[in-house]
C-alpha cells in the first residue's frame, strides 16, 4: 500500500507518516524506487504493538456526580 493509501486508512497526514519513518516509530516500509510502501500484513502488526492496556496505576479515579 502506498503511503497516501497508509495515511487514509490512518486518519494522519503523509507527513506524519514521513516523520514516523524518519523517526523509525511508524510501520516498515519497503522502498521501491521513489516510493515508500507497505505491506499490510506489517502495517497490522505495528498496529497490534501500538496497543496498550491501560495499568491500574494510571486509570483514573471514579468521580462521583452530585454534591458532597
Amino acid at each position: 500500500m502506498t503511503r497516501a493509501e497508509l495515511a487514509r486508512e490512518l486518519c494522519v497526514t503523509e507527513d506524519t507518516l514521513g516523520r514516523w519513518h524518519r523517526q523509525r516509530k511508524g510501520p516498515s516500509s519497503v522502498k521501491a524506487g521513489r516510493r515508500v510502501l507497505y505491506r499490510r500484513s506489517s502495517v497490522l502488526a505495528w498496529i497490534d504493538a501500538q496497543e496498550q492496556d491501560p495499568s491500574p496505576d494510571t486509570k483514573r479515579p471514579v468521580r462521583s456526580r452530585g454534591r458532597r
